[in-house]
């Protein structure tokens, strides 16, 4: 067996939920396990992008050390994955694609249908407290639409109306500096990117090729953009080129020139809390005083080493890590 220790990062969130009178571990504890309205799995698999093809799903829920761990994945529907032959005597390694039917062929022709995961998320609950190991594509945002799905349209365990966030606490050092002066300036800057809508790869009937192909900007700043140029009564530019290469960043900034007002600040104060899901190196928040704290500063977070069997993640392992991390934040008091 090949084992070997992987440098993993765990992220700390607080549930906040103003009208529940049960914590987080509660309700999924009672929801998912000892036989509860959502114990089985089809029971709590979410369609998302509005189609029958892709889901998520709250997995193999357990209790462990006091704490709910749960795991959430990320699939679509009869996607294929492309694998390579490493041949060294090859000019060229050879492609070939794996469709999911043939797992089943290799496996047992009885078996249930499997599908290729795309993602998954590892979590800990403790009471409001989460230890979140994200992924590329799964990370707290999407485990926070989720559990609002699942715990509020799904099983009606959320209050009705009720809000549902996941909310990053800042260091000790951090609330101080917090505390001592309110903020003055939000910043928030990230890359702009741009992508090929479906809707823009055109085919020509007569001769089966793309007829053309344009680019528009996409993510949380091309939703920026988008939004700016309607309220301006103009279309969204068009590109002929991806813009991997283009260097161009969006910055939007939220501040005062010389005071402001109760509400003002307030305003201020919730907009920095709604950049929690944005990359910590995308924000930054300046202080009265000038003091400056950049998105890290923001955020509970800490890098562990994970072991790993053959190529899969230990998870007795990364729970034993996870339930160590949290307990020493509440031990020493950087969390309540």
């Amino acid at each position: 067996m090949r084992s070997e220790k992987k440098r993993r990062t765990l992220n700390y969130k607080l549930a906040v939920m103003p009208k529940a009178n049960k914590t987080l571990q509660n309700m999924l504890e009672t929801a998912l396990l000892n036989s509860g309205a959502l114990e089985k799995a089809a029971d709590r698999e979410e369609s998302i992008y509005g189609s029958d093809d892709s889901f998520r799903l709250l997995n193999d829920p357990k209790q462990h050390r006091g704490m709910f761990f749960g795991k959430l994945m990320l699939w679509e529907k009869n996607q294929s994955h492309s694998a390579i032959t490493i041949d060294k005597s090859a000019k060229s390694y050879a492609i070939r694609t794996v469709q999911p039917s043939d797992l089943q062929k290799q496996s047992n022709a009885q078996a249930q249908k499997e599908e290729f995961l795309e993602s998954m998320l590892h979590f800990g609950v403790l009471d409001n407290h989460l230890v979140i190991m994200s992924s590329p594509s799964l990370t707290a945002r999407q485990l926070e639409t989720h559990l609002t799905w699942l715990l509020g349209t799904k099983s009606n365990h959320l209050p009705h109306g009720g809000i549902f966030s996941l909310s990053d606490k800042p260091t000790t050092a951090t609330r101080r500096k917090l505390e001592e002066s309110p903020a003055r300036k939000v910043s928030f800057g990230a890359p702009i990117t741009a992508i090929t809508p479906d809707e823009e790869m055109t085919k020509s009937s007569s001769s089966n090729s793309v007829k053309s192909i344009q680019f528009v900007p996409a993510g949380i700043t091309g939703e920026l953009i988008s939004a700016i140029f309607k309220n301006l009564g103009a279309p969204v530019p068009k590109l002929d080129d991806a813009l991997d290469e283009a260097n161009l960043k969006l910055k939007l900034e939220v501040t005062y020139l010389r005071q402001t007002t109760k509400t003002g600040q307030q305003f201020l104060d919730e907009f920095s809390t709604s950049m929690r899901h944005a990359h910590e190196d995308d924000v930054v928040v300046e202080l009265a005083n000038g003091t400056k704290l950049k998105g890290k500063d923001l955020k509970l977070s800490t890098n562990i080493n994970v072991q790993f069997n053959n190529g899969a993640i230990d998870e007795n392992d990364m729970y034993h890590a996870m339930h160590d991390w949290l307990t020493r934040l509440i031990s020493e008091e950087e969390i309540e």
